[in-house]
């Protein structure tokens, strides 16, 4: 399911998927209090650039009861105290990479080193706190709850995304369960229609569906596009650290990528670039969106 670029033999399949989601759940609940006292309350803010890990981190959350928050990786201490501030959120996960702003702004917020946890995918796979160093990746495991009643559903809280803050400064969007099984659903259907057109022409072939994660997981192209559509489409996600311009066009051709999706800004760069040779052969969908 998941599988890091520069090293692909740090992966994860279905089951390993599985069982990290739920041992992360059981860390958060019983380590932290996540979802303790119900569900859609406890905000936990997120501070990470790409890693096979991350997928776990979000749907963790969600299992353990909490709201999944998604700081852009570029945020400043104040950009990311005052994140945590309106989210109310008393719990962080940051990367590696962002320990000392996730220091500072939990400092500012009053938000113990203790419920500071560092989420790392190679060579071990934990989430282990600042203040006390237990892991959350627990030995235990939570399952989730499966929710079916449609009120539950629409009024749910499982996300909260923060706006680009382009007309003013960044708003929490707060996103349902009925809202991203939504947009699962109907951004698959044209590609099912054409499916549905090729078989009865019998000229359909299958083409195994693996993504490369390079856009940033804080906004809605990123976390959607590669925590769930990928596993609604039965695919793989090649994950990038971030993104640069010649790891794209290397890791394009080495995993030979079918299905991509980028902002209208690097589709630009790729239509006038005269490095592309051969390195989008592989690609059978292709779309594009949040941005002009």
């Amino acid at each position: 399911m998941h599988q890091d670029a520069a090293n692909p033999s740090n992966s994860l399949n279905k089951s390993q998927f599985r069982d990290l989601i739920q041992r992360i759940a059981h860390g958060l609940r019983h380590s932290y209090g996540i979802g303790a006292n119900g569900r859609n309350k406890d905000v936990v803010t997120v501070m990470s650039y790409g890693s096979i890990m991350i997928p776990t981190a979000f749907f963790g959350v969600i299992a353990a009861g909490g709201v999944y928050s998604a700081a852009s990786p570029s945020s400043t201490v104040s950009e990311l105290a005052r994140q945590i501030s309106i989210g109310k959120s008393k719990l962080l996960i940051c990367s590696e990479e962002h320990i000392e702003v996730a220091k500072e702004a939990a400092k500012q917020c009053n938000v113990s080193l203790d419920r500071v946890l560092v989420l790392s995918s190679s060579p071990e796979r934990k989430l282990e706190s600042l203040g006390t160093g237990i892991n959350a990746v627990s030995s235990n495991r939570l399952p989730w709850t499966t929710i079916t009643d449609r009120t539950a559903l629409k009024n749910s809280l499982i996300t909260i995304l923060w706006s680009s803050g382009t007309t003013g400064l960044p708003k929490g969007v707060m996103l349902s369960h009925e809202n991203l099984v939504a947009e699962t659903y109907i951004t698959a259907l044209s590609g099912r229609a054409w499916a549905e057109a090729e078989v009865a022409k019998g000229t359909f072939t299958p083409v195994e569906y693996r993504a490369l994660a390079h856009l940033p997981i804080s906004h809605i192209a990123g976390l959607f596009g590669y925590f769930i559509s990928p596993i609604y489409a039965g695919g793989t996600v090649i994950w990038m650290q971030r993104y640069r311009w010649d790891d794209l066009l290397k890791y394009m051709k080495q995993y030979q990528i079918t299905a991509f999706y980028t902002v209208p800004s690097i589709w630009l760069r790729i239509a006038k670039s005269k490095e592309i040779t051969d390195h989008f052969q592989y690609v059978e969908g292709a779309a594009t969106g949040a941005a002009p």
